[in-house]
């Protein structure tokens, strides 16, 4: 290769020097030495090694999965870290697919998506780059008498850990790489799958006895871990109220929420089911109870209407909202107001947030036009208000210039 290219350098010198035509008919030439060794580095260059080829398109890094025993299944949230290196499409297989697993719910990538295709749910990408995403699943157990069995086969992964939560009370779990822990245990793969099995606690009668002996377990508060409060307000005067209340308890509790004078109660939700309820001395009372079995969570969602009235060209909206009879460790509030106002928040123990969290999950289902406005507070005790003022929002809506003035006429033309 540099011979040729040495070569090829002394001919394309040779052909130029020919062309005059007292040139050596030999077809020698000479070059200078700074030519010469500037012909040497480009070879050097031509001839230096290129970088290899990435030896692993892309990796998994991370895949931890956590969630909850239930009574004939686990229901996990995995998040997933991975990265991958080479440009073209990429399939990297993420857990394997069996009829065991079901696909709850997966996020929306900038670059990618994720895809049940083939033996694995997997990442598919053309895009080098991280990648960082949380996939909820459900993994139902096996039947063998009343035990449950679960194995979770993995694709390949650097770290991988599964956090199970559940009450010792209510069930037994059986796992060989498993440590436990003071609310559930965690649980490393063997053999790149995750197994394990969970039973009922065994004797109904042998249970009171064993629940003696061991130290009592002090009761779990019921709390409402969020309220989350839609408002939709309307140019007529009416506004739509969803409230749901986020539960946490331990077994069947009473709850009543009180809701402010004023409101008609539409539609009452308890775990997304509905309820015949009416409201009785200015209260909804009924006895909440978690949405699962082993599962603490619960929900309670009300259904309300309003007519304080029509808007005026400016003033302020009052807001007395809905409270729970549980301490409430986190409220917040979305109100979608009419577009032809501009609004301002004025005072009230729901104060202005960046943003909301996520979407919140009503049972009734209601469109939300209007422009939005977030309000939050933490540690509710007192029956939550706010104050919002508005005005007409003019931006864009009139029409402004200046009225042309007469010429002036000519000194000596006689004009007044």
């Amino acid at each position: 290769m540099r011979t040729a290219l040495l070569s090829a350098a002394l001919v394309l010198s040779a052909s130029v020097a020919s062309a005059d035509p007292a040139a050596d008919p030999s077809g020698t030439a000479q070059l200078p030495l700074t030519e010469f060794l500037r012909l040497h580095r480009e070879l050097d260059r031509s001839q230096a090694e290129r970088p290899s080829a990435v030896p692993v398109a892309a990796v998994v890094e991370k895949l931890e999965l956590s969630g909850l025993l239930l009574d004939d299944a686990a229901e996990l949230s995995a998040h997933v870290e991975a990265q991958v290196f080479s440009d073209g499409w990429q399939v990297l297989p993420l857990v394997r697919k069996d009829a065991q697993l079901h696909v709850l719910s997966f996020p929306r990538l900038e670059s990618g998506t994720l895809s049940m295709s083939g033996s694995a749910l997997s990442l598919v990408t053309a895009r080098p780059g991280p990648y960082a995403f949380d996939v909820g699943l459900r993994v139902q157990g096996k039947a063998e008498g009343k035990k449950r069995t679960v194995r979770l086969a993995l694709g390949a992964s650097t770290v991988a850990s599964l956090k199970l939560k559940y009450d010792p009370a209510l069930f037994r779990l059986e796992a060989r790489n498993a440590v436990l822990q003071s609310d559930g245990a965690l649980l490393f793969p063997e053999e790149g799958a995750f197994a394990f099995s969970w039973e009922p606690v065994a004797d109904p009668q042998q249970a009171p006895r064993k629940i003696a002996e061991a130290p009592k377990r002090p009761a779990v508060e019921p709390v409402v871990e969020r309220a989350r409060v839609s408002v939709v307000s309307t140019l007529a005067g009416r506004r739509i109220v969803r409230v749901l209340f986020e539960l946490k308890l331990e077994g069947p509790k009473p709850i009543s929420v009180k809701v402010p004078e004023g409101y008609s109660l539409e539609r009452v939700f308890l775990n997304g089911a509905p309820r015949a309820q009416a409201l009785e001395g200015g209260q909804v009372s009924l006895e909440a109870s978690p949405e699962r079995s082993g599962d603490p969570r619960g929900r309670l969602e009300l259904l309300l209407s309003e007519e304080p009235g029509r808007f005026m060209l400016s003033g302020t909206m009052r807001f007395a909202l809905p409270s729970a009879s549980w301490r409430t460790d986190e409220y917040v509030v979305e109100l979608h107001l009419p577009e032809v106002f501009n609004y301002r928040w004025r005072g009230g123990s729901v104060s202005p947030c960046a943003a909301a969290p996520e979407p919140a999950q009503f049972a009734s289902a209601l469109p939300t036009p209007g422009k939005p406005m977030c309000l939050r507070q933490a540690l509710v005790f007192e029956p939550p208000t706010t104050e919002v003022a508005y005005d007409v929002d003019l931006a864009g809506k009139y029409w402004t210039g200046t009225v042309a003035q007469p010429a002036a006429a000519p000194l000596g033309s006689g004009a007044p």
